[in-house]
């Protein structure tokens, strides 16, 4: 015969537990329900036998637990409208003090759990001569066929700042671009103003990486490194 213990005094309803000591996260409408299930629950795991109830308040133990993760993970991510004020601009030089540079505000930026990614649409780039421009996206870019460039890093390599106040630093992320993906490490800095959040990044390629033919302009053929900038506010919705 397996001998029972009495409830311990201290015992505490994992999800009641969760609940007074963080101020309530996750109440709801079913508050009362939960509590009651995981009171009867409890009570069902005492009147068993020692290992049966060491692994039944283990489960609810880990049940109460994920809870409260989800829980805060919702209450810390605040949900922002799509970028505006958004320039994403590029300069490269040659000889003879020779400098192209380009901009287009075509920018956008999605997240999931995981990533955030920029996304540059590249058939409105442009340098300021039409027929600079023709052969940039025709011959260079190859826009018809790569008409969107992608920056993707991870959500969790960010440093964000709390109000009034700005982060920077360097994060690794890929970027995909004539039909190329590569590694890329990028400068940024973001400022919280009044819940929005203005970036701005920087990053250099080398074209030969993503199989882009070096331009020539009159004789004169740029360098295959290109500065890239881009710059963005997302507003609190």
């Amino acid at each position: 015969m397996v001998a029972r213990r009495e409830p311990d005094e201290g015992l505490t309803c994992p999800w009641r537990a969760s609940q007074e000591s963080f101020g309530g996260i996750g109440r709801h409408s079913h508050k009362s329900h939960t509590i009651v299930s995981c009171e009867s629950e409890a009570a069902e795991a005492m009147s068993r036998p020692d290992e049966v109830r060491i692994v039944r308040l283990r489960s609810l133990g880990i049940a109460a637990a994920s809870g409260f993760i989800i829980s805060t993970g919702a209450a810390e991510r605040t949900a922002r409208s799509g970028a505006s004020d958004a320039l994403v601009g590029f300069e490269a030089s040659g000889p003879a003090g020779l400098k192209i540079t380009g901009s287009t505000p075509e920018l956008t930026e999605t997240e999931d759990a995981d990533n955030i990614t920029i996304s540059v649409a590249l058939a409105k780039l442009t340098t300021g001569i039409n027929l600079r421009d023709q052969h940039m996206r025709e011959k260079y870019l190859e826009v018809p066929k790569f008409p969107v460039t992608t920056l993707t890093v991870a959500r969790g390599s960010l440093s964000l700042p709390t109000d009034g106040h700005k982060t920077e630093g360097d994060v690794q992320g890929t970027l995909s671009l004539h039909g190329q993906t590569r590694p890329i490490t990028v400068h940024y800095d973001i400022t919280s103003q009044g819940g929005a959040l203005v970036s701005h990044g920087k990053f250099r390629i080398d074209m030969n990486a993503f199989g882009i033919t070096v331009p020539t302009y009159l004789g004169v053929t740029v360098k295959p490194n290109v500065d890239v900038t881009a710059s963005f506010r997302l507003s609190g919705s």
